[in-house]
């Protein structure tokens, strides 16, 4: 029996946009040398709900082991800070907890297609899969679907019969 196996959790989805929710982040080493912030999201676009996709930002270092809810510094002019930033008008501060602006908010996100590996050579469709390339917007607690004006109901509302106490009496 062979010990060999593919190893990971790799989706591939058509790379559009789609509202997601914030569910965790960790901290990993890239290549054993490279440190890495991955923010984990769930889709909740009908149809893709519940599909779980990383957003990749380069740090500067890791503070303590990569692991979930790690300790990192991020620069200032990282596409972290600059992204945190212009979403929520704030820079993060990494000593507190600045994930929480992130649970309380829907965001709208960029799905990008890996079709290429970290040297540039085409990765085989079989293999490729999908991150988020960009948080694009958030929104305060509730969907972008639900922000807009309900549509009018297809079924027309019953018109009540009278009884035949009502007719009697009416």
């Amino acid at each position: 029996m062979s010990s060999n196996r593919i190893v990971g959790d790799f989706v591939q989805i058509p790379p559009v946009e789609y509202e997601a929710a914030f569910v965790d982040f960790e901290t990993r080493l890239l290549f054993g040398r490279q440190p890495k912030l991955y923010l984990w999201f769930s889709l909740i676009t009908p149809g893709y709900i519940g599909i779980k996709l990383p957003r990749y930002y380069n740090v500067l270092s890791l503070s303590g082991k990569p692991r979930r809810g790690g300790r990192f510094k991020a620069g200032r002019k990282g596409n972290f800070v600059r992204e945190y930033g212009r979403l929520f008008n704030v820079l993060p501060d990494l000593k507190s907890d600045w994930s929480e602006r992130l649970t309380n908010v829907i965001c709208k996100v960029r799905v990008k297609t890996c079709d290429r590996s970290f040297n540039q050579k085409a990765i085989a469709e079989c293999a490729q899969y999908s991150h988020i390339a960009e948080i694009l917007e958030v929104y305060d607690g509730q969907l972008a679907s639900e922000a807009l004006p309900p549509l009018p109901n297809p079924f027309p509302a019953p018109v009540p019969t009278p009884t035949r106490h009502q007719e009697r009496t009416g």
